[in-house]
């Protein structure tokens, strides 16, 4: 990242504010494999204080794979160099990633690459918004995390994310649907009406003179039927 961009994303980002006294931009590195994991350390050795280094992006520091390695271990190695140096200064590093632009269900597949560079982290953040929306979700797994996913919205004039309260499908979901979800259900004891009256037996018509069974026993029916109304309708 050229340094006018990162004092322009900045200045966006702490407003009037001063920026944090620890705070170090580095716009120069040499890729993890080939120096930059050493030029990292002697800094960290410099700044004890130091609680996490962020690589802005992770595609710029990896370096190239070595010759004859599989897909999954080229992923693999560099992330695990970033590993190793969380490991020993006892320190976050975040390494800032791309996503691929096709959706998918497990939002792990999403991430570019292979499942090498998810499976040497100890934790992967997956930000999805969909294009021109300002609400986002954030997905969260890791061996040390419980899986989890947060309701984000983008505030644009900082550049910042805000969390949002309440669950994700709060606002995932439409503004009328999710009203009525958040409303407590009102429990009653009251046994609904019926939808129909009870039909009342004609009193003009006669009325049944015995029940009989069949030899079975099984088919029980009236000897002689019944005229059975709903309505006065139906009496006439």
């Amino acid at each position: 990242m050229r340094t006018r961009s990162v004092g322009k994303s900045w200045r966006k980002l702490l407003g009037s504010q001063q920026a944090p006294a620890g705070l170090t931009l580095v716009t120069e590195c040499p890729p993890l494999p080939q120096g930059g994991t050493a030029a990292i350390a002697q800094w960290l050795d410099r700044n004890p204080d130091t609680r996490m280094v962020v690589i802005d992006v992770f595609a710029k520091m990896r370096g190239q794979a070595p010759q004859g390695v599989s897909a999954y271990n080229a992923d693999d190695v560099p992330v695990g160099y970033a590993k190793r140096l969380a490991d020993h200064y006892g320190i976050a590093v975040v390494l800032v990633h791309h996503v691929r632009k096709a959706g998918s269900d497990d939002f792990l597949t999403e991430v570019s690459g292979t499942n090498g560079i998810a499976g040497a982290a100890d934790a992967t953040l997956v930000l999805k918004r969909a294009r021109g929306q300002a609400d986002g979700i954030m997905h969260v797994t890791g061996r040390d995390v419980d899986e989890a996913e947060y309701a984000l919205s983008s505030q644009p004039a900082s550049g910042a994310w805000h969390l949002l309260d309440g669950p994700v499908t709060d606002h995932t979901i439409g503004n009328t649907r999710a009203a009525i979800l958040r409303q407590p259900a009102a429990a009653t004891t009251r046994t609904p009406e019926p939808r129909h009256r009870a039909p009342r037996r004609c009193p003009s018509c006669p009325a049944p003179r015995s029940l009989s069974t069949s030899t079975e026993g099984t088919d029980l029916r009236r000897s002689e039927p019944e005229r059975w109304i709903s309505s006065p309708e139906d009496a006439a």
